[in-house]
């Protein structure tokens, strides 16, 4: 019996300590998701409407963003990510949202931010 009344002790002990464990893990998880995908902003960066466009439109946007300082420039310092299907969240380039039935490219500069554009507009 008093074997029993130690395990469940233990047992209990165990769960606290995994539940702040989880705890911390979510935490650390939700910081890193922050510092992988921060907002993209600068000083000449402010709101900017966005229509419905066509893709000459769209190469434009992206093409005028890297102009004035607010996409990066340096192609040495970009990785590609990933290219696959929209996953619902707006072009880095031209703002407008990435539909599913649209291809996503995720870019990567220096290892520390992660940039989305429609496929094919990145260069304009």
């Amino acid at each position: 019996m008093e074997r029993l009344a130690s395990l469940l002790v233990r047992s209990r002990d165990n769960v606290v300590r995994s539940t702040s464990l989880l705890a911390a893990a979510r935490t650390l998880v939700s910081q890193s998701r922050r510092l992988r995908r921060p907002r993209v902003s600068g000083g000449s960066d402010g709101v900017e409407p966005v229509a419905p466009s066509d893709h000459a439109t769209r190469g434009a946007r992206t093409t005028e963003r890297t102009r004035r300082g607010t996409l990066p420039a340096a192609v040495g310092l970009l990785r590609w990510r990933w290219v696959g299907p929209g996953m619902g969240m707006d072009c880095d380039g031209c703002r407008e949202r990435i539909d599913r039935a649209e291809r996503e490219l995720e870019v990567e500069v220096s290892s520390t931010l992660v940039f989305r554009f429609h496929v094919g507009f990145k260069d304009g």
